[in-house]
């Protein structure tokens, strides 16, 4: 008996970990990190952070854009020009677009986005393009046929 519950414990075990090594891949999300300045009295500055606001609530739940206001912070300055950011306000869409200041227009951001949004698949939750409910059903079959195969390997052995 206790060779049986072993033997059905090490093929649960099993199961389990072939259910969880399946894994959803989603596809990334959108997100502009968006650099300002919070305190500019310029009128061409004043103007992009609405562009940017406008775009934020137009696709709001499909991207996400991260402010950062680089007045008065040196180390937020210093991130943007890492990234090769010279001119401000300016963007940056996935940390790998650059979006300059005179791109900052509804037109422009609107394109880019879609562009990203073209990458995003439909159905975000695939391994290797098959549905995570087909993995998750094939798991639990496996799961049963294992355990199937123990049982009968513990009877045949308890009835030689």
């Amino acid at each position: 008996m206790k060779h049986t519950l072993s033997m059905i414990l090490i093929s649960i075990t099993f199961c389990l970990l072939i259910l969880v090594s399946i894994y959803p891949v989603t596809a990334e999300d959108v997100v502009i990190t968006y650099y300002y300045d919070s305190h500019s009295t310029c009128g061409s500055c004043i103007q992009r952070n609405e562009i940017m606001s406008t775009v934020e609530q137009n696709y709001t739940g499909r991207i996400t854009v991260i402010w950062k206001d680089y007045y008065n912070n040196a180390s937020i300055r210093e991130e943007a020009n890492e990234l090769g950011l010279l001119s401000f306000p300016s963007g940056i869409i996935n940390g790998e677009t650059l979006i300059p200041r005179n791109n900052i227009t509804e037109e422009h951001l609107n394109r880019l986005i879609e562009e990203y949004l073209a990458r995003v698949p439909e159905e975000p939750d695939l391994v290797g393009g098959v549905p995570m409910e087909i993995l998750l059903i094939t798991g639990a079959v496996l799961a049963l046929v294992g355990l199937g195969l123990v049982a009968v390997l513990v009877w045949k052995k308890e009835h030689k």
